[in-house]
């Protein structure tokens, strides 16, 4: 499976200008800059980085769940964790996309909680002592010397078969433009 040239900013490019003249009453200054942000700075230019699947070999570069642009629609992967985490694809109109997208963005303040719970900044600490009593495990020393080091792991899975993606090798702007030159050329001539 190979993955198609093109990420967010691509999307922002085609569609962005439209998006903001039909959503302009309720598009926040935040929501815009952001916009501008994904569209001018964080590109390919800035370089990225190669994954590989542990278990298919499979190799996907950043912007994994996307699909396909075409039509002005934009299809992409998502798991439905209403029926056991099923993987599947939705095809949606760039706007609604773009719409969709800028949802996650929070308002000026606010700060997204990652951890609740016993992991909650507040308690963390005693409720993990609570955590390893309770699991009979004793307190991990930190070592200050490292031991070797695995390679490093991304947070997402294969789009293929669902295994862990790692990262094999970081690549310049440069490397990504030829790279995604030889995805278009692969994509017009099948």
């Amino acid at each position: 499976m190979t993955r198609p040239p093109f990420e967010v900013a691509d999307i922002i490019r085609a569609h962005g200008n439209s998006f903001v003249d039909k959503n302009r009453s309720w598009l926040t200054w935040l929501h815009l800059r952001i916009l501008f942000a994904i569209e001018h700075c964080r590109t390919a230019a800035l370089g990225g980085h190669l994954d590989r699947c542990g278990q298919c070999g499979h190799e996907a570069i950043s912007n994994h769940r996307l699909v396909s642009m075409a039509d002005g629609n934009v299809t992409f992967r998502w798991k439905d964790y209403a029926h056991a985490n099923k993987k599947r694809k939705m095809t949606v109109t760039a706007d609604e996309f773009l719409r969709r997208f800028l949802l996650h963005v929070l308002p000026r303040g606010f700060v997204r909680i990652r951890h609740f719970g016993f992991l909650s900044a507040r308690r963390r600490r005693e409720s993990i002592a609570i955590s390893r009593q309770l699991l009979a495990e004793a307190p991990r020393s930190r070592s200050p010397t490292p031991t070797t080091t695995p390679p490093p792991v991304t947070t997402w899975p294969c789009p293929c078969c669902g295994g862990t993606m790692i990262i094999l090798e970081k690549l310049t702007a440069q490397q990504i433009r030829l790279r995604s030159a030889e995805w278009k050329d692969l994509l017009d001539s099948s």
